[in-house]
């Protein structure tokens, strides 16, 4: 759920926002009077609309700012807000009703959720027990880390997981430093006690990026093209659906990583861990019984889960249909309904009367990054901008040429570029920002706009070879216990896996589970 990633911790940061922050507006000029220059002299439904070199303008500011980070991802998010309305593209109340999309709701659910978690312990309790489970072998124990955080990932922000699991993980390593360290007659070598560490480290960093694929609320980028598509699109892509494509690349990356790191690069070949389990058991203890907060907590987060899986099925048999905007009966009670619903029970369940305590309170519910709200409702109004002036159909016919591209290369040069281009900068502010311009493409080539902007989704999510890639990179290299060359080494390896796997999905279960159109419709 980052909105932030890319380049702001990387040398000479101040310099590369304080360039954007200039040729941003000079860009925008220029693309101002290219494009005024390019109106055609009979504007009919068809063409460019008069305000579209103002909305190129803005386009241009808003893509140099998010890339370059040169002011706070979402202040630049507002600049539709302020400048749409005196530039004649949309009243405020028009651009308004992109910040209030039912995308946005479904966040902040989430987010309600989430710090109920941190606010009661529940989400550590969870990745507690799901390495008791696990054994004293290290290889075990390193998977069970990396699960553990998969599953945390999916419903809480991705660099929330890695913060929360860093201390487990050197935990872990500090006792094998300790029980079976570099001494005389000692069976395991220096490097087996390096390796450990290493792979604790990466695996933490690399599982929780994974797992924020899993659900539609797991990482910003998606909950960015699914808002696009039902606003623009008309796609909508339920909870369940997402999870049925998404969960079995979690599953297999998630193995493919514990592999490369466990088995190939950094093996640590030792039958058990001295103490390990002590760890993981005396944390658990530390933690004693399940208060009320944790419980009702956790009962929240299940009825959500629950809802959000079998919303459809419950609304058919208690008869909450209503005619959707296709005229096809829908679920009265949508995913970001149940969001808001469980959000406000956390408000509503007491843990203490007396004190009167209840499980989330404002204090901890203004925690929420509200700037990724911010972020997702900028970036739609920026795209309903792009298609009201046809914009994004002149960028689409720009590109139309690859429609004699197989389907399978597309995707695969989609992935490709997206994965490593994340690398460098912001995943959010990378899916923002082309993704008007991939669905521009998708319409000119006559494919389902999927077919490019998921690839272009995920991609951005699975960067793995810098410390600036993700939150969570960043926040594990801070451990010590990683260089840079290091994290590259596994990171190339993943990168690369990574474009493979997911063109792999999209192209062959992508038609069956989300309906994606692989060859051109007839014109």
């Amino acid at each position: 759920m980052e909105a932030s990633d890319g380049i702001s911790g990387s040398p000479g940061a101040a310099w590369i926002k304080l360039t954007g922050l200039v040729s941003g507006p000079v860009l925008g000029l220029v693309v101002f009077f290219v494009m005024r220059g390019a109106l055609p002299a009979e504007i009919t439904p068809q063409t460019l609309q008069p305000a579209a070199p103002a909305v190129g303008a803005v386009a241009t500011v808003m893509a140099v700012w998010w890339l370059t980070e040169a002011i706070p991802l979402a202040a630049t998010a507002l600049l539709p807000l302020a400048l749409f309305p005196l530039l004649g593209v949309m009243t405020i109340a028009q651009a308004g009703v992109s910040y209030g999309d039912p995308i946005v709701f479904l966040f902040m659910g989430g987010f309600l959720i989430q710090q109920a978690m941190e606010r009661w312990g529940l989400h550590r309790r969870l990745a507690l027990l799901i390495m008791l489970g696990v054994g004293s072998r290290p290889a075990a124990l390193v998977a069970g880390l990396m699960c553990a955080t998969a599953f945390l990932s999916m419903w809480v922000s991705n660099a929330a997981t890695a913060a929360m699991m860093l201390p487990i993980g050197l935990s872990l390593a500090q006792t094998f430093e300790r029980e079976a360290g570099p001494r005389q007659g000692s069976a395991h070598p220096p490097h087996a006690v390096r390796n450990f560490g290493i792979c604790l480290m990466l695996g933490i960093a690399y599982s929780a990026t994974i797992g924020g694929l899993g659900t539609p609320i797991g990482t910003a980028p998606n909950m960015i093209m699914l808002a696009q598509m039902r606003q623009q699109e008309g796609v909508e892509i339920s909870f369940l659906t997402w999870m049925a494509f998404a969960l079995p690349l979690v599953v297999v990356l998630l193995a493919i990583t514990w592999v490369v790191l466990v088995k190939v690069l950094f093996p640590v070949k030792m039958a058990a861990l001295p103490g390990g389990q002590n760890v993981v058991r005396e944390q658990w203890r530390a933690l004693g019984r399940m208060g009320r907060g944790e419980v009702a907590t956790l009962a929240v987060f299940v009825l959500a889960a629950g809802l959000w899986i079998g919303r459809e099925p419950l609304c058919e048999a208690l008869g909450w249909m209503i005619t959707g905007p296709s005229g096809r009966p829908e679920a009265a009670l949508t995913d970001a309904g149940v969001a808001i619903i469980c959000g406000l029970l956390l408000f509503l369940i007491p843990v203490n009367l007396r004190t009167g305590t209840f499980v989330l309170d404002w204090s901890w519910a203004a925690r929420m990054p509200f700037g990724v709200l911010i972020l997702f409702g900028g970036g739609l109004c920026l795209a309903s901008a792009l298609s009201l002036t046809r914009i994004d159909a002149a960028l689409g016919g720009a590109v139309g040429g690859l429609s004699t591209l197989h389907p399978l290369v597309l995707i695969f040069i989609v992935t490709g570029v997206t994965v490593f281009v994340s690398e460098l900068v912001s995943n959010t502010a990378l899916v923002a920002t082309f993704m008007p311009a991939m669905r521009a493409a998708a319409a000119a080539m006559g494919v389902h706009p999927l077919l490019l902007c998921l690839p272009m989704t995920i991609g951005a999510s699975t960067a793995f070879m810098l410390p600036a890639g993700t939150p969570p990179n960043a926040i594990v290299f801070s451990s010590g216990y990683l260089s840079i060359p290091t994290m590259a080494r596994a990171g190339i390896i993943l990168n690369l896996v990574s474009v493979l796997l997911v063109t792999a999905l999209i192209y062959f279960a992508g038609s069956t589970l989300l309906g994606i159109q692989l060859v051109p419709s007839s014109p």
